[in-house]
């Protein structure tokens, strides 16, 4: 028997004096695991009382720190120190994990009653424990998108201001979702996993500012690559209509879904195949943006007023849903089968299709919007002879949305007779060369 068991099954719990003999064997022995992957098997398969011993140390440290009006230090060691070893002993060692996965509730436990600074080791030893085993990993998934409780695991790693504790749990969630499609649709379709999926995209917004080569920065490319997962299962336009809030256009984590999403399809790396998921349901979720956004500029046009206050978000994220467009259809461009064209052709909403839909967007703009020559407002040609011109818009609050628009026209409709015929009958090139003019806030237009 080696010392680190023998003194794990003479820990007393009343013993101050026990906890630093178990401190000390624990971390001689978790750093021999750490390097030797033939010791972890050759220790998990010993027939000693190794697990029910751990079990045992888990359960009784985890109340004590849980039922205590203050934490003592001794207390917290051991469980640090029981975190390391555990980490270490199932690293990479399926039969391992799945022995230490029956203590999982009393790590989360832990998790929940420490600070930040105590989390990272636990969140490394749940990491450990699930790696590599997709079957544990679906379990302990499944059990935290049951719970939409504050006491959520994943929603309190998510907001952690130790940024190293933020690392170990966006990798944790790489780890329990493993790339599943029924995990990540969990994130999609439960209250629990929306929750998750809105604090994770809180925290994207800020990380994205990061300067690079950062610890923020490395959170930021963890935290991608597990959004990234929901892109490639083509789960992107259901988590966009699942975190919506009703009465509001468009919220601030929608927008940031979609920024990421863009950069995602922009990506040299991304899945060519232009059948793959990413791309199911694109142009519906262009088209339902860009009609919200008529109606928001002729409710402008209509007040004489300023302007609806949803359209400046709303122009954000049509233009970043036009570009997402965009590059789908110029993947598709040399293909003979071009799905996400067809699509855009056949698509309707209110009657309306997606190119008079942008022809009647762009034909309002030029009411709404002056243009910018050479730095000065130009008051649209497009108000003179109305009753009541509508109060001058700034133009800064909507760069590059008319020249978004009118690239992804052009890409709709070329070499292609049926869009260009669509576009004549509603007026569409008087509107369009009605744009040829200098733009600063829409340049290259």
């Amino acid at each position: 028997m080696s010392d680190a068991l023998k003194t794990l099954g003479e820990l007393k719990v009343d013993d101050l004096g026990s906890y630093w003999a178990v401190c000390n064997a624990l971390d001689a022995e978790s750093k021999l695991l750490a390097r030797d992957e033939d010791h972890r098997r050759f220790l998990g398969q010993q027939p000693t009382p190794l697990w029910q011993r751990l079990d045992l140390a888990w359960k009784t440290f985890t109340e004590r720190v849980t039922k205590a009006e203050h934490l003592e230090s001794g207390d917290i060691q051991t469980l640090l120190t029981l975190a390391r070893f555990t980490r270490n002993l199932v690293a990479g060692v399926a039969e391992n994990q799945v022995e230490a996965f029956n203590f999982e509730p009393y790590i989360r436990s832990a998790i929940r009653y420490l600070t930040s600074w105590t989390m990272l080791q636990r969140e490394e030893a749940l990491s450990n424990i699930v790696t590599s085993n997709p079957e544990l990993s679906s379990s302990l998934w499944q059990s935290y998108m049951r719970d939409a409780e504050d006491s959520n695991l994943f929603l309190r790693i998510l907001v952690v201001e130790d940024i190293k504790g933020l690392i170990a749990g966006f990798v944790l969630l790489l780890n329990v979702t493993n790339g599943s499609r029924d995990s990540l649709r969990l994130l999609v379709e439960t209250k629990a996993g929306r929750r998750v999926a809105d604090k994770l995209l809180t925290r994207m917004a800020i990380l994205l500012e990061a300067p690079e080569g950062s610890e923020e920065a490395q959170a930021c490319d963890i935290g991608y690559q597990f959004i990234k997962q929901v892109f490639e299962h083509g789960l992107a336009v259901d988590l966009y209509e699942h975190i919506a809030q009703e009465g509001e256009p468009v919220m601030a984590n929608q927008r940031i879904l979609l920024k990421l999403f863009d950069g995602y399809l922009q990506s040299p790396t991304m899945e060519t195949s232009i059948e793959a998921y990413y791309a199911r349901d694109i142009p519906k979720l262009y088209l339902i943006i860009a009609y919200k956004s008529l109606k928001s500029i002729k409710t402008s046009l209509e007040t004489a007023e300023s302007p609806d206050g949803h359209l400046p978000v709303l122009s954000e994220a049509l233009v970043l849903v036009a570009q997402c467009c965009q590059a789908l259809l110029l993947r598709e461009a040399t293909s003979t089968h071009r799905p996400i064209l067809q699509q855009m052709r056949i698509k309707r909403i209110q009657g309306q299709g997606t190119v008079e839909v942008t022809i009647d967007v762009l034909r309002e703009l030029n009411v709404l919007l002056p243009r910018i020559e050479f730095g000065k407002s130009v008051p649209s040609p497009f108000t003179k002879g109305m009753n009541h011109p509508p109060e001058e818009t700034d133009p800064m609050e909507f760069p590059y949305l008319k020249r978004d628009l009118i690239r992804l026209l052009g890409t709709m409709v070329y070499k292609d007779k049926g869009m260009q015929d669509r576009v004549r009958a509603c007026g569409g090139v008087e509107v369009v060369m009605s744009h040829c003019v200098i733009d600063d806030r829409n340049p290259c237009m």
